[in-house]
């Protein structure tokens, strides 16, 4: 508990630290840390979306939002959010009836990240081919290696969170795996961020 304390009690000194960093500027943010889209909140019948805490790039997803649904609710976010950086969640399985939709919709309103939550990768070239940032949430290492060579997108890791697994490894063994793959494999992470 000491440690939680000091930890907890030097943290509005530490904060800044994160202030100004190489990965916050290229992603026009103030702070390096995304929240992930949760559909739970972005799918809820009110509009616009609610989001879980202020956030310098909020994230929206699209869940299984059909056409219609999409254009009521977020038709209008790149007017609402100007040149403020925003993320949009698409889950790239075969089992997501709108998968295609959802890329034609991120393709037209040309939101400032795409965070690919699992599934096909195929779409990560083309994404990046339009401008757009493309974050592909890895489970494990095969999946980080295919969307390296898919096209040198964002990474990100997402592991055992709680009780609600997301990938079979926590997030420190992801990073630690991702790591080792760099030393054994260096060209794969060239011109990488």
């Amino acid at each position: 508990m000491a440690e939680t304390r000091n930890l907890c009690g030097a943290a509005e000194a530490r904060k800044d630290c994160f202030l100004d960093s190489p990965v916050a500027r290229e992603m026009g943010i103030k702070y390096p840390f995304i929240q992930g889209a949760m559909s739970s909140i972005t799918e809820t019948r009110s509009s616009p979306p609610r989001l879980p805490m202020p956030a310098d790039c909020p994230p929206i997803a699209l869940g299984m939002m059909d056409a219609r649904a999409c254009d009521l609710r977020l038709g209008r976010l790149p007017e609402i959010m100007g040149a403020r950086p925003y993320a949009v969640n698409v889950v790239s399985l075969a089992e997501n009836p709108f998968r295609e939709m959802h890329l034609a919709w991120i393709k037209q309103h040309r939101p400032r990240f795409v965070w690919i939550a699992g599934g096909d990768l195929s779409p990560i070239r083309e994404l990046l081919q339009c401008g757009i940032g493309v974050v592909y949430i890895a489970p494990d290492e095969a999946l980080l290696k295919l969307a390296l060579e898919a096209g040198r997108p964002l990474r990100g890791l997402r592991g055992l969170r709680g009780r609600r697994p997301v990938g079979q490894h926590s997030t420190l063994t992801l990073a630690q795996m991702v790591l080792d793959l760099k030393r054994r494999q260096p060209s794969l992470f060239q011109n990488c961020r």
